[in-house]
């Protein structure tokens, strides 16, 4: 016997008044149910890989344009950047190291202005950096040819730290 109104739309099957509690309850669904279930999965699946397809294809047809969840270049202009370190003390201070001749540059907006701070980096292929945590104005930048710099005024300033480091 089963008992009604404890299931919301049909009566529970797996509800019996004489099964024991410790007895494992199952529900089967009808192959009809079923069938409806899949059914409207498909479809549904369907529908939205359509509309993911006609929102990619549509946004490449005049080029990728900024918006919610997109990206932009918003400098430093002239190449690629192959490092990015974010002052955890000030989080709106971003170092970015360049390759070639572009070395380090500096960002106090979040990224809106850059501007190259070199002065004193003699090999400006930049492939690293990296911040102190205890004094985020200490900065060191591993470059390409040069070795290691390091500058104790955010990037005002860089110095040869290569003291012990062999060539090779």
């Amino acid at each position: 016997m089963q008992v009604q109104g404890l299931c919301r739309l049909r009566p529970c099957p797996a509800v019996r008044l004489n099964r024991k509690i410790s007895q494992p309850i199952e529900y089967k669904p009808s192959i009809a149910e079923g069938k409806f279930t899949m059914l409207r999965t498909t479809t549904l699946r369907n529908v939205l890989l359509l509309v993911l397809v006609v929102l990619l294809s549509s946004s490449h047809a005049g080029g990728i344009f900024a918006g919610i969840n997109v990206w932009a270049s918003n400098g430093p202009e002239g190449g690629s950047i192959y490092t990015l370190a974010i002052d955890s003390a000030m989080p709106t201070t971003l170092y970015a190291g360049a390759p070639g001749n572009g070395g380090v540059f500096k960002s106090t907006n979040g990224g809106g202005n850059w501007s190259a701070v070199n002065t004193g980096l003699t090999a400006t292929w930049v492939n690293t950096l990296a911040i102190d945590p205890a004094i985020p104005t200490t900065l060191y930048a591993g470059t390409g040819g040069g070795g290691i710099f390091k500058s104790t005024n955010g990037g005002g300033n860089w110095s040869a730290v290569n003291t012990g480091l062999t060539t090779s």
